[in-house]
């Protein structure tokens, strides 16, 4: 039978004193089965009430969530399941067989989405974003209007939907090209060539949608603080470029040293957000006795997890800005902004080394390399003239530098050497204000006052 058309897994449950082969519904929850199960192993009626319930898990120890249905978690025909009691913690396994050790370390690394959910999400993600570029460069303007806002209502209900049957990959990715298509429609709306005002109607826009499909997609919660805090800082821009005669090169001479300051108080931004008390270094007894917040470590916990999320979201959002920023300054053409762009870029990668978590540190150079590659890309199309010796021998230069720092031996940073960094991180981060200003031509503009 087609994995499409079946309705029921045929697994095996492992109770305390019993071993029940059934056959379970694949779109019942989780928490809908469980009464069921207890019935067939005979543990409905003991042993109950000694912990905090029963739960059902995998071989591998991983509890399984009562809200998913059996279809959501990818449970095959053939998979054992253990009904243990929830609030017990299960003791390590023992093996006597290394064949066993490394199967199980291979299964606990091994991603356990679908190769069609993976695929469902990409194409999708594609999809919409070519159906975007398409729209942008349509010549209708008011069909593109309604085309766009019936997309992005349709994006949100699909979103809303996929969300609660269990597809959390599918979901996210709908979510974030949704909000790709809220910015083009507050372009569309305004009418005559696309500017700063639409940008500023297309980033409003892109906030509201952030606040509001957190609470409709929570899966998405950091791709949409993301997408919020790097629409905020375009808001910000644009809202300059609409009050003031400015160029692109100039606005983001401006968004790039926002996103870089935001990035500098992120974790102090973070600890607000997730209202989690500040945390004090008492230096006396009196003071000691004065740092019991009375907050729960449960509670705590939570409030640390939102943070983690928070700061996660926010470094991805900043460091977009951060890399359309370095495109627009290096396609300005100008010495000055193509400056500001090497030091942002530079303190971004400085930043890796205080980051821990090997995706958020992916995510950073990624997209300050991208950046650059698209900012020389759009120079040099529009600047076909331009001497490529002197380029060439540069990027030359920075490949057999990144290649020669790879294949040396690594030796850990002392502590003289990692002062000396962060005091030229400091010192990047200082000189940004008169590059920035000196990008963004000011000095010219108060010399002639």
């Amino acid at each position: 039978m087609a994995a499409a058309a079946q309705v029921q897994s045929r697994v095996t449950v492992v109770a305390p004193r019993t071993r029940v082969d059934m056959a379970l519904p694949l779109d019942l929850t989780i928490g809908e089965l469980l009464p069921f199960v207890l019935d067939m192993v005979g543990e409905r009626d003991t042993a109950g009430m000694e912990h905090d319930g029963w739960c059902l898990s995998l071989d591998d120890g991983s509890r399984l969530d009562t809200a998913h249905t059996l279809r959501s978690l990818d449970i095959l025909d053939g998979t054992l399941l253990r009904l243990v009691p929830r609030g017990v913690t299960e003791p390590p396994p023992i093996y006597d067989d290394v064949v066993d050790v490394i199967a199980r370390t291979v299964r606990d690394r091994h991603d356990r989405r679908t190769l069609r959910s993976v695929t469902g999400a990409a194409i999708c993600g594609t999809m919409l974003l070519l159906a975007g570029i398409v729209l942008f460069h349509s010549t209708s303007q008011f069909g593109n209007q309604l085309m766009a806002l019936g997309t992005v209502a349709a994006i949100i209900a699909a979103a809303t939907a996929i969300e609660r049957v269990g597809e959390h990959l599918l979901a996210d990715t709908l979510t974030v090209a949704g909000s790709g298509h809220v910015v083009l429609a507050g372009l569309l709306i305004i009418p005559g060539d696309h500017g700063f005002p639409g940008l500023l109607l297309g980033f409003m826009f892109s906030i509201v949608y952030a606040l509001s499909m957190r609470a409709l997609v929570p899966s998405a919660a950091v791709p949409l603080t993301a997408i919020g805090i790097s629409s905020l800082i375009g808001a910000g821009g644009s809202l300059v470029g609409v009050l003031l005669p400015a160029s692109a090169g100039q606005i983001a001479s401006g968004t790039g040293c926002v996103a870089v300051a935001v990035l500098t108080l992120l974790p102090w931004i973070v600890v607000r957000m997730a209202r989690l008390p500040m945390p004090v270094v008492p230096r006396s007894a009196t003071e000691l006795g004065d740092t019991d917040h009375g907050l729960d470590v449960t509670e705590a916990m939570q409030r640390a997890e939102t943070a983690s999320i928070y700061h996660t979201g926010m470094v991805i959002g900043c460091t977009a800005t951060a890399g359309v920023s370095v495109a627009a300054l290096i396609h300005s053409g100008d010495l000055i902004s193509s400056i500001l762009a090497a030091v942002i870029v530079s303190i971004m990668l400085m930043r890796i080394r205080r980051m821990d978590h090997r995706g958020t540190k992916l995510a950073v150079i990624i997209t300050m390399l991208a950046g650059c590659v698209l900012g020389v890309g759009l120079a040099l199309a529009n600047n076909p003239g331009v001497a490529g010796a002197p380029l060439f021998v540069v990027f030359l230069a920075a490949a057999v530098g990144a290649v020669a720092t790879t294949m040396l031996p690594q030796a850990h940073l002392n502590p003289l050497t990692a002062r000396a960094l962060d005091l030229g991180e400091s010192l990047l981060v200082v000189s940004l204000v008169p590059l920035a200003v000196g990008a963004a031509n000011l000095y010219s503009v108060v010399r002639h006052l």
